[in-house]
Order: structure tokens, then C-alpha cells, then sequence
């Protein structure tokens, strides 16, 4: 049986515009207590966000401020990023290591 020509193209137009995947997720975090975040993006460039969260509730986004890098922007596709976030204004308690926290990063 041949396959249409037209249907072909639309498979693969469809494809091409897979939504957005982020895997690879790693959090590591340095003796400063700066944590740094790695991902890696798949499929169309995509807004990346994330939100950290203790307990299965959202920390005070008052806490999420100090972020820099390949995050809370557009991103291109199937790439390999990372960001830093200091977590300062949760206080001298916090430590990654200590501390039951989920990092999710989206697209």
C-alpha cells in the first residue's frame, strides 16, 4: 500500500513541532549554599520555568527571586541548560541536604 505523499509531510510537520520535554533534571548545591539546577530540553524551544517546592507546597515566590541563568526565559529546542538560585532568603537553616525539597523545572 503507498502512502500518501501529503500524509508523509503532515506526520512529519507534526514531528517536527513535538511539545517541549525537560529530563535530565539534577540539583546540586555548592558550599556558598548557591544551588544549581541542569536540564535538558527537548523538542520546540519552549519557556522554561521552575518552583521548588518542601513539603508538596510552593516555597514564598519572595524566595525564588535570586535566580540567574537559562531559566524564566524562552529557550531553544534540544539543548542541555542550567541556572543557579540562591536560597537566601529562606535562612541559615535551609540546606539542600538536609532539607526534603522537589525542584521542578517546566516547559
Amino acid at each position: 500500500m503507498k502512502t500518501p505523499l501529503a500524509l508523509v509531510a503532515l506526520l512529519a510537520a507534526c514531528a517536527a513541532n513535538a511539545a517541549p520535554v525537560v529530563d535530565n533534571v539534577s540539583v546540586s548545591q555548592a558550599a556558598d549554599r548557591t544551588v544549581t539546577v541542569s536540564y535538558r530540553l527537548k523538542g520546540t524551544p519552549a519557556i522554561v520555568t521552575f518552583d521548588v517546592l518542601k513539603g508538596g507546597a510552593s516555597l514564598n515566590p519572595t524566595n525564588l527571586w535570586s535566580v540567574w541563568g537559562d531559566v524564566n526565559r524562552k529557550m531553544s529546542a534540544d539543548g542541555t541548560y542550567s541556572f543557579k538560585w540562591s536560597p537566601d532568603g529562606l535562612g541559615d537553616e535551609f540546606d539542600l541536604h538536609g532539607d526534603t525539597l522537589e525542584f521542578q523545572v517546566k516547559a
